[in-house]
């Protein structure tokens, strides 16, 4: 959970009391995990500052920030970044204009890790990865992963950086022991036991199940002669589809059809040879590698189980997603393309987000939870049904009904 307590900013500090300014005054929040909120407010009213603080870009001059009851508040910024994706209105901002759309991916997934020089950056499973990804947004942005993004389009550009706040390489056992320590609201200490012990323990699971892989596993002879099977098998078919094709030659050359004819029924002869050439030894290769990669799939698999495990009991800090009226400088059709996949996104991955909007329409469509701001001030703060049965009117209400307020004072 997300938590701000008694959080105060100001600005403009410089002793005199008509230069200061109160961002926030104050307020108090919290965000349970899974939660889709969100937040709108006139200029100034702390909307910005709020996501500033909880990024970490901002210090609060009082008031805590808490991740899963830990205190963040002094954590730096770049700490931050394995915990939170943001995304801004500026297009501009979220990407690195001279680098290209795969470097700006791979460096977005890789976020809270560390790297080694001597280890080659990019992996073709992340290629594909970003390529099945980039297709929902129907940019084409699959086919430009050379391109560098600072010649792409505004929408272009904002997707893009959607995408990179939104994906998260699953995090290595140092990483997770490391937050869990920090987050599971136990001693320091019994975490790191826990953590260790229960290491220990699937480790060696893990060994017993590939011992276990590895004496059931064919002896190499065998595998031999299954491998020459198979192959044989292939090949004899090969034969006969070339020994067809050399019939149906045949008898296309002594035919009594015109020599156009002749030419274009060769032509679809020899495609329809190549076509099946490949199926065939396509299918050859997958029976192949099933009997030489058996074992070596199976102790994959083993290993799979074990991350999995080990991340379903240990892996506290699912991400979270700040956008910051991302959609604001995107013509219409780009931004309401941008806004659907913002939520299919979130729903998806039930990701926790904070999402920043000029406009009121867009506050009542998307999120479970909908915060108004004035002045500093959380001033009204609707969930459920409440949320479904407000409507525009009713929100500019509320913002004219605060402004005499303010006034009135």
């Amino acid at each position: 959970m997300l938590e701000l307590r008694n959080v105060t900013k100001k600005f403009n500090l410089t002793g005199s009391i008509e230069d200061e300014r109160i961002a926030l005054d104050n307020v108090s929040l919290q965000i349970k995990p899974g939660e889709f909120v969100t937040i709108i407010g006139g200029n100034g009213s702390g909307k910005s500052t709020t996501l500033n603080i909880i990024s970490g870009v901002l210090k609060p001059d009082k008031g805590s920030v808490t991740l899963n009851d830990q205190d963040i508040t002094r954590m730096k910024e770049y700490r931050r970044a394995a915990y939170f994706g943001r995304v801004f209105q500026d297009p501009m901002v979220g990407t690195a204009g001279e680098m290209s759309v795969l470097e700006n991916l791979e460096i977005a997934y890789q976020r809270g890790r560390k790297h080694s020089p001597f280890i080659w950056g990019f992996k073709k499973a992340d290629k594909e990865y970003f390529i099945e990804e980039l297709k929902r947004f129907d940019l084409g942005l699959e086919n430009r992963l050379g391109q560098k993004v600072g010649v792409m389009s505004g929408g272009q550009r904002q997707a893009l950086t959607l995408l990179m706040a939104t994906i998260r390489n699953r995090p290595t056992l140092k990483m997770m022991r490391r937050d869990y320590i920090l987050f599971s609201q136990k001693d320091r200490v019994k975490a790191a036991t826990e953590f260790d012990n229960e290491l220990n323990t699937c480790k060696i699971i893990l060994k017993d199940k590939v011992d276990k892989i590895k004496e059931s596993a064919l002896p190499k002879k065998v595998i031999r002669q299954k491998v020459c099977s198979i192959k044989k098998e292939y090949d004899l078919k090969i034969i006969g589809l070339k020994k067809q094709y050399t019939s149906e030659l045949a008898n296309l050359k002594s035919s009594t059809q015109k020599s156009k004819n002749k030419k274009t029924k060769h032509v679809e002869l020899k495609k329809m040879l190549k076509s099946n050439l490949f199926e065939v030894k396509n299918e050859r290769k997958v029976r192949v590698d099933d009997v030489k990669c058996a074992t070596k799939r199976k102790i994959i698999e083993a290993k799979f189980e074990f991350d999995q495990a080990m991340h379903a009991k240990f892996d506290l800090t699912k991400q979270i997603l700040l956008l910051d009226e991302h959609t604001a400088a995107l013509d219409p059709k780009t931004a309401k393309k941008v806004l659907e996949l913002t939520d299919k996104i979130v729903r998806e991955n039930q990701m926790t987000t904070l999402m920043i909007t000029h406009n009121m329409k867009d506050a009542l469509t998307y999120g479970d939870r909908l915060i108004m701001f004035h002045s500093g001030h959380i001033i009204l703060d609707v969930s459920g049904e409440k949320k479904a049965k407000l409507k525009v009117d009713d929100l500019l209400k509320l913002f004219d009904e605060a402004d005499e307020k303010l006034i009135n004072e």
